[in-house]
């Protein structure tokens, strides 16, 4: 193995990590936030929630790379686009919209460069 594909190997699993990573505070805030009405019901919640992302990483974690790609740009491109709109209806206008908007803007680079080079290769 040379050195090209053990960066590429690192690379893969560093970005595998920075997606759970990204998502897990979805899950979390509403894991910690849910206020309903009966306890029963509140625990059933929560366990599915923590079902879901345990089994959403799990995917994310065995995916093959050309899937994970369009599974984590998917992921990364909502989310972001998700806490700019939250984020403005709360605050308004706020410097911390301005990092979402470049992980927006990141992952599509990301998206078109492996595009490209997935198209290169079967050619």
């Amino acid at each position: 193995m040379d050195s090209k594909e053990l960066l590429s190997i690192i690379i893969n699993w560093f970005l595998r990590i920075a997606v759970i990573f990204f998502i897990f505070p979805f899950f979390y805030d509403n894991y910690v936030n849910i206020n309903l009405e009966q306890s029963f019901w509140n625990w059933i919640v929560k366990i599915l929630l923590i079902i879901f992302f345990i089994g959403l990483s799990l995917a994310i974690i065995f995916l093959k790379k050309s899937r994970f790609y369009n599974l984590g740009f998917f992921l990364v491109f909502i989310g972001s686009f998700y806490k700019i709109l939250n984020i403005a209806f709360q605050t308004g206008l706020s410097f911390e919209q301005i990092n979402y908007f470049l992980l927006i803007i990141v992952s599509i680079y990301f998206m078109s460069k492996t595009e490209h080079s997935r198209k290169k290769r079967t050619h």
